[in-house]
C-alpha cells in the first residue's frame, strides 16, 4: 500500500461519521506523521472523485485551476459511518 493509499485509508477510519472542514481535518490528523496539507487535499479529491465522502461545496460547484480541481481549507467533509 502507498503512503497515500494508507492516509486515505486512515482518514476513512479515523474520521467515520463525522463532519469538518478541511483546515481542521489537517491540523487534528498531521501531527507526528509525514504528509503534508497537499497529500491530504489531493487524497480528499480523490475519494470525493470516488463518492467515498461528500464535500460542501460539491465538486461541481468549485473552482478550478488549469482544468484542476480544487479543495479550499473551508470546505466541509463528511466521511460515511463505519460499516457493521
Amino acid at each position: 500500500m502507498s503512503p497515500l493509499e494508507e492516509l486515505e485509508h486512515a482518514l476513512l477510519t479515523e474520521f467515520a461519521g463525522r463532519t469538518l472542514q478541511v483546515e481542521q481535518l489537517f491540523e487534528i490528523h498531521h501531527i507526528d506523521k509525514s504528509y503534508v496539507q497537499k497529500n491530504y487535499k489531493d487524497v480528499l479529491i480523490k475519494l470525493e472523485a470516488e463518492g467515498k465522502i461528500l464535500t460542501n461545496p460539491p465538486i461541481n460547484e468549485r473552482p478550478k485551476r488549469k482544468e484542476k480541481v480544487t479543495i479550499g481549507n473551508d470546505v466541509e467533509v463528511t466521511f460515511p459511518p463505519k460499516r457493521g
